[in-house]
Formats: structure tokens, sequence, C-alpha cells
């Protein structure tokens, strides 16, 4: 689940990066791919269950850099091509205590989130953006992790979030020859202040 090397921003949840940059980062050696990832804490409800998780938006390459394959109970480690709908991933643990049945056709899953700026009002719906999400899939980690997280693709948490072109991460597959404290110490220098590069150890 978790990638070789993440970039995040030393301040803040979110960022954003220019054509350059991420043309810089890929023509790095040693990298074998990138994605890009968003998240943020927001409340899913099915029917009268709810419970809050940290929704993560993730593009597809971020199934190959995390090997969340290897994890799946049940569907696919990539996002449809033509979908329509918002579809979801939920860890297992989160699906069971939301009662979502991943096989019903019929079933959706709501995720809430406030709208930026949003102060008291008095429609609490009105302070919200909603997205009505199609389970696709169950993944089964550790309690930690499958208690927390659901996946929907990368522009729909944008879109929920609010925050078009914005990331909260690079997530970064190294090549198996590449030495990791370099290819570390490289993309410190290629993105400049402002960002932290960790390791997954």
């Amino acid at each position: 689940f978790y990638p070789d090397l993440k970039v995040t921003p030393a301040k803040g949840k979110f960022f954003s990066l220019s054509t350059a940059q991420i043309k810089n980062l890929q023509a790095l050696p040693g990298i074998a791919l990138l994605s890009f990832s968003i998240e943020d804490m927001a409340l899913l409800s099915n029917g009268a269950e709810q419970k809050p998780a940290t929704v993560k938006g993730v593009d597809n390459n971020w199934f190959l850099v995390s090997g969340l394959d290897s994890f799946l109970l049940k569907g696919t480690a990539h996002w449809p091509v033509q979908k329509g709908f918002t579809p979801v991933i939920l860890g297992l643990s989160i699906a069971n205590s939301l009662s979502v049945d991943v096989d019903n056709a019929f079933s959706g899953l709501h995720l809430y989130y406030p709208h930026s700026g949003a102060g008291m009002q008095q429609d609490p719906q009105s302070a919200l953006n909603r997205t009505i999400a199609k389970p696709q899939g169950l993944f089964h980690i550790q309690e930690e992790i499958d208690g927390k997280y659901v996946l929907i693709p990368l522009p729909d948490a944008q879109q929920l979030f609010e925050r078009p072109g914005s990331i909260s991460a690079i997530e970064i597959k190294k090549t198996t020859t590449a030495s990791e404290p370099e290819l570390k110490k490289s993309i410190e220098t290629s993105l400049g202040p402002g960002f932290i590069v960790a390791s997954r150890y």
C-alpha cells in the first residue's frame, strides 16, 4: 500500500506541480513509475450507517506503485475506462462497518466533504459536497489500513475536495537497480525546497 518513495508538501495538505516539474521528475534515472494522489477526511454514509474515513483519490499508476492487486479480495486494480459514475474500492473493515455489499449492483456509498469556506449555515446539507460512489472492490491488508481508507479516482476526489489540479502526494516506484538515497537526493534537487521526500522504511 505504501510506495518506495513519497513526496509531500512541507506545509499544508495540498500542492500542484507544473508540467515542467513533472517532466523533470519523469526524466530522473531510477524512477520506474510516478503516481499522483490526493487524500483527506470525509464522512461515508450507507443508509443509516455512517463512518468518517480517509478518502484517497488515486490515478491508475498508483495501483502499480502500491502493489494493491496483491491485497484485493474483490475487484480489479485499475479504474474503468468509461465509467459515468464514481467507482470506489474499500478497505474490508470499512465495508463491514457500513454494511456495503460490493456484489450488489444497486449499492451506493455517499461521500460527504465540507464546502471550502463553508461557515455556519441553516441547512447543513448545503455546506457539504456530496458524491455517490459505486462499490467496485475490497482490499484487506491490515486493520490500520482496512479501517481507514477508501479509494476513488483522482479527478473525482479533486472534485469532491474542490481542489482541481491539486494533489497531496507524489508516490514513486523506483527501479530495482536504483540507489534509494541517491534517488531521494535527486528528487529533492529537482523539486527544490518546500517538499518532504520520505522512504517506505
